[in-house]
């Protein structure tokens, strides 16, 4: 019985439109009914979220600095996050009352529904699939079951390419797991109302023959890109937003060329009235062994053009002391060792109202 409906779901989502067929295959996973009790005039102000959040349970190893060699190390054994790091992070979600996260650094699908569960009063729709991190660490997405949406996840892990020296390698380093979001009134067979996809690319690690891994960056940028147009070219009117850690300053570096090239996506920074300045968009602190801190945007909140019409506001949230005062970004590695990630969430305000009354 099981695999029969698993066989007929298959089969309808095959056949509900010619023009769908090339998206069709089985990295969809299945759809995802949210409650929807929510009305739709309260999604006027929609809040969506990414945050890298330094492991969210526990990490494999960690990188340390090395006095002999001059660089950082991994050095593997479990280290468990402390509790209060944890708490921080959920009191920060339920502050900034947090619609939609995509979250990276999460250790598997069970610590997301843990953290769900115990901090979050189970007020979330936990959506992941594995991706190809060799350490487990996944993107995951937090959605609030109230809002009124059918959602399927396409993951884009499996997508392989041949290299120059003919080993078959997959393209990204994690995934890009995008979520086809479709209001409660519209059905299936009709284009999702909104993408939203998450992303995590290769770190700045250096590979043999890729200093800082740019080269890995840059092609998993112009497969992002592929694949973005790939859902405009079938579904035109959708807007269409990638949040994440970019893993390198996504203004400056030449890796993400591809992504802004012809006005394809915009920071949503960018679309406010009085865009932020550089200071209020650093995301990551970098403190090396040896030289002055790097402050970067490594993480952002890239929009289309259907998109950018409903972001309301966008900011960076800055960690608060026991006060409820505005903590100063790190300058020390030991100033940095005291919030609950190495990133900053940056998350934007969206008028999904208007997008659910324009359909």
């Amino acid at each position: 019985m099981r695999f029969y409906l698993l066989f007929l779901e298959i089969f309808t989502f095959f056949n509900a439109s010619t023009a769908l067929s090339y998206l069709c295959d089985l990295e969809f996973a299945p759809i995802h009914r949210l409650e929807g009790s929510r009305n739709i005039e309260d999604l006027a102000k929609t809040n969506i979220g990414t945050f890298n959040v330094l492991n969210l349970e526990f990490s494999p190893g960690k990188y340390l600095n090395n006095p002999g060699t001059g660089k950082r190390e991994f050095v593997t054994g479990t280290i468990k996050k402390q509790q209060a790091h944890v708490q921080e992070i959920a009191d920060i979600i339920k502050s900034e009352k947090l619609d939609i996260l995509i979250m990276q650094e999460v250790e598997g699908i069970e610590p997301l529904l843990r953290f769900n569960s115990k901090y979050l009063n189970d007020e979330y729709q936990v959506i992941m699939q594995k991706g190809n991190d060799t350490r487990g660490i996944e993107i995951g997405f937090l959605v609030k079951k109230d809002l009124p949406f059918d959602i399927r996840l396409h993951s884009h892990a499996h997508k392989s390419e041949v290299t120059e020296s003919g080993k078959q390698q997959r393209i990204f380093s994690r995934d890009l797991p995008s979520l086809h979001i479709r209001f409660k009134t519209t059905s299936m067979n009709d284009p999702p109302d909104l993408i939203v996809s998450g992303t995590h690319y290769k770190s700045q690690r250096d590979r043999k023959g890729d200093p800082n891994s740019a080269q890995l960056r840059t092609r998993q940028a112009q497969e992002t890109r592929t694949i973005l147009e790939e859902y405009k070219n079938v579904y035109p009117e959708t807007p269409i937003l990638i949040g994440g850690d970019f893993n390198a300053d996504v203004h400056t570096g030449q890796e993400f060329k591809s992504l802004f090239e012809g006005g394809f996506l915009t920071d949503s920074f960018d679309v406010l009235a009085q865009p932020l300045s550089k200071e209020q968009r650093i995301t990551q602190t970098f403190h090396p062994f040896e030289g002055e801190t790097k402050y970067s945007q490594l993480d952002a909140i890239l929009v289309d053009s259907n998109a950018a019409p409903l972001v309301n506001d966008a900011k960076v949230f800055r960690y608060k002391n026991a006060d409820g005062k505005e903590k100063p970004i790190p300058k020390t590695y030991e100033e940095r060792k005291k919030n609950p990630s190495d990133h900053f969430m940056v998350l934007i305000e969206t008028d999904l109202k208007r997008l659910a009354t324009s359909r």
